[in-house]
């Protein structure tokens, strides 16, 4: 109670400046968070459709099951309802995966909205203490019933916002030119089932979704790895994956390899800075099956390359 009437005092003999900010219309109208946003909303896209297709996956093995099962020996019957459950718990372990407690979902929104979130934080509390307000609140969450003109300083934040975006365009909307290679079979398993060629285009594909990313034609890499004498299922040195992406004159390069490792597969790449010869950390992509690699991979791909040239 004290310590309440000694803040009412102070407040009191303080000239105070109350102002506010809309916080949905800097969300709407700051280019850069328009950014994040939209590359959130493929991600979940791309979630949501693998989720329906292990769905699907789910829902047809149940009617193939209501139709022969009829015909199907006790053994017979307890294998294909093995099958459905095995289905059944990927389904719902890929649920959790992405939208559960600590999953994927939140991990990337962490990611990629909490850099925004202090960004524009920062810019009020700049903009707050130049035009001398001492409370800045957010009108998006409290309704306001009257303000004076002057009060709202959303339009002063949007534009420190986009202007800062601004000077950072030219890194943003750059165009960077980019190489996969082949991703080598590193052992029986991965040859028999031709890994390589499932991870080297699907990889292809969800690189091609990232409009800042310019891939390298196909027949340009055939031509370079001829060039440096290396056949179709040939290993990719790493200073050969250098020297072919000074030869294209790119910005990144993609190569690595692929094996199983009991009933793990395992898919493990690297990126390399042509410009800089340095070589950019990624991890391995591990899973149960070809499918959930895949899926790791384009999290640690995406994830790196969303570093390099955000």
């Amino acid at each position: 109670m004290i310590y309440f009437l000694i803040l009412l005092n102070f407040l009191f003999f303080k000239e105070i400046k109350i102002g506010y900010v809309d916080m949905d219309r800097i969300l709407k109208d700051y280019e850069e968070a328009k950014e994040v946003l939209n590359q959130l909303q493929k991600d979940i896209d791309q979630w949501e459709k693998e989720a329906d297709s292990l769905k699907d996956l789910l829902n047809k093995s149940k009617e193939e099951l209501e139709v022969k099962k009829l015909m199907l020996t006790e053994e017979g019957l307890k294998i294909e309802m093995e099958k459905i459950n095995n289905i059944s718990e990927r389904y719902n372990n890929f649920l959790y995966e992405i939208w559960g407690k600590g999953g994927r979902l939140e991990r990337r929104q962490n990611e990629l909205i909490m850099p925004l979130v202090k960004k524009i934080n920062e810019v009020i509390q700049k903009i707050a203490e130049s035009e001398g307000f001492t409370i800045v609140f957010d009108a998006s969450v409290t309704k306001v019933l009257y303000a004076e003109p002057g009060l709202d300083i959303t339009e002063l934040v949007l534009t420190e916002l986009n202007k800062e975006y601004a000077k950072k365009e030219g890194k943003i909307i750059k165009e960077v030119l980019v190489a996969v290679l082949p991703i080598y079979e590193s052992e029986a398993r991965a040859k028999e089932e031709k890994l390589g060629e499932y991870f080297y285009n699907n990889l292809i594909a969800f690189l091609k979704r990232n409009p800042n990313l310019k891939l390298t034609d196909k027949e340009d890499i055939e031509n370079a790895l001829v060039r440096h004498n290396l056949k179709k299922g040939d290993k990719i040195e790493r200073n050969t994956a250098f020297l072919i992406g000074q030869e294209l004159s790119l910005d990144y390069i993609v190569y690595g390899n692929v094996s199983g490792a009991g009933k793990k597969i395992i898919c493990e790449t690297k990126i390399i800075d042509i410009k800089n010869n340095n070589d950019i950390a990624i991890g391995k992509a591990e899973g149960g099956n070809k499918e959930e690699a895949l899926r790791k991979l384009n999290d640690l791909i995406g994830r790196a390359f969303y570093r390099l040239i955000k």
